[in-house]
């Protein structure tokens, strides 16, 4: 998928998922078809210049008409999405109090739920942290969860359990290291 369009009250925003870049257009558009004649502004990271009819229409492969347009954004671009509270260490600036060890960790049944929820009213990335990420046996099969979904996403990491293997592995996009 190249492209998710989200319906907002202002007209909508285009979501490069390849390139991580957001568009706005002004224009109401309520079909896949009414991409055809307008024009979008990049938003960030993006050339200046308008890009012209028809450049997303053949592109986009998901089209969100949010029932939800009395405000003025429907949904968040981004979002951060705590996976876990365990840590491998105990630091003491640490926000979060991570490193204790939780009883309570969300099922990946759960997870999947909660991103594909994220999915559904067209949220494009997620901040992914904890605890430290790298401690759940299963966070590559969440990774997977979220290309399936196609939402972009950043793991937050202390960086002590990345290995060659766990860097170079499938569907590691992005790590920001604390």
């Amino acid at each position: 998928m190249n492209y998710i369009f989200r319906k907002e009250t202002f007209g909508g925003l285009l979501y490069d998922v390849s390139d991580n870049k957001l568009y706005l257009t002004c224009e109401n558009v309520h079909t896949k078809e009414g991409l055809k004649p307008i024009y979008f502004l990049p938003m960030n990271q993006g050339d200046p210049s308008l890009l012209s009819n028809n450049y997303f229409y053949e592109k986009c492969c998901k089209f969100i008409n949010s029932p939800i347009l009395n405000t003025l954004i429907t949904a968040p671009t981004t979002v951060f999405f705590e996976v876990i509270k365990r840590c491998n260490l105990r630091c003491n600036h640490c926000f979060n109090s991570s490193g204790k060890i939780e009883n309570e960790e969300l099922g990946i049944g759960e997870i999947d739920s909660i991103i594909s929820n994220l999915a559904s009213i067209g949220v494009f990335n997620v901040k992914i942290s904890g605890g430290e990420p790298f401690c759940r046996a299963d966070i590559f099969e969440i990774l997977h969860i979220f290309e399936r979904h196609s939402i972009n996403f950043t793991i937050f990491t202390n960086g002590i359990l990345i290995s060659d293997d766990v860097a170079t592995k499938r569907g590691v996009q992005a790590l920001a290291k604390s």
